[in-house]
């Protein structure tokens, strides 16, 4: 379903900074008599990369939860890759200069 660098359920040592706690993001595909619409394969880095579109300067998710929320009607279907979790920064924030 997705590519991830790390997973883990136990607890890391690293520090890192909270962006925004309680982020949620999804992907999904609807199907029309069974005509897809928009992507054809929801994944997991697509939801990862929407929850952390919502909280800028994160790069990461801790306590995340991933879901697979479906929908199946005789006309409309939708499956929906879901995650939520706490967006975190794990670098450094990037430098600004100061103007005169």
């Amino acid at each position: 379903m997705g590519d991830l660098t790390i997973v883990t359920p136990k607890n890391l040592p690293q520090q890192f900074q909270v962006v925004q706690e309680n982020v949620e993001g999804t992907e999904c595909l609807a199907q029309i008599l069974v005509i897809p619409l928009g992507t054809t394969n929801p994944t997991i880095d697509g939801a990862i990369d929407a929850a952390l579109a919502k909280a800028p300067g994160a790069d990461a998710l801790v306590d995340a939860s991933i879901h697979n929320d479906v929908l199946f009607t005789l006309l409309f279907n939708r499956t929906c890759v879901r995650i939520t979790g706490d967006a975190i920064r794990t670098r450094p924030a990037p430098a600004t200069s100061a103007s005169p």
